[in-house]
């Protein structure tokens, strides 16, 4: 679909107004959630995600950091969410 707002062609998400007119993700109008794929319950100092300047592991304060630490790595968590294992993939 082309959008009528800036002509793009690669349109994904489509927002209509109150006031009739359409945009798309590529307008800058509209707005993802941001939803970290990571579990977080306190803060703790993670092992795993240790690097050159911390190798002995990173403080890990809130899910956004520990998205960002396994972002920079290449890592995705994998664990059972009921008994608590993490398995980093």
């Amino acid at each position: 679909m082309i959008c009528l707002n800036c002509n793009s062609t690669d349109a994904r998400i489509w927002r209509k107004r109150e006031d009739g007119t359409e945009s798309c993700n590529n307008c800058s109008d509209v707005r993802r959630p941001v939803a970290y794929d990571v579990y977080f319950k306190e803060p703790y100092y993670d092992e795993n995600l240790a690097n050159k300047e911390n190798p002995h592991g990173r403080w890990v304060p809130d899910k956004k950091t520990k998205a960002q630490y396994m972002q920079e790595k290449g890592i995705r968590e994998a664990g059972d969410k009921v008994r608590g294992a993490r398995t980093i993939i």
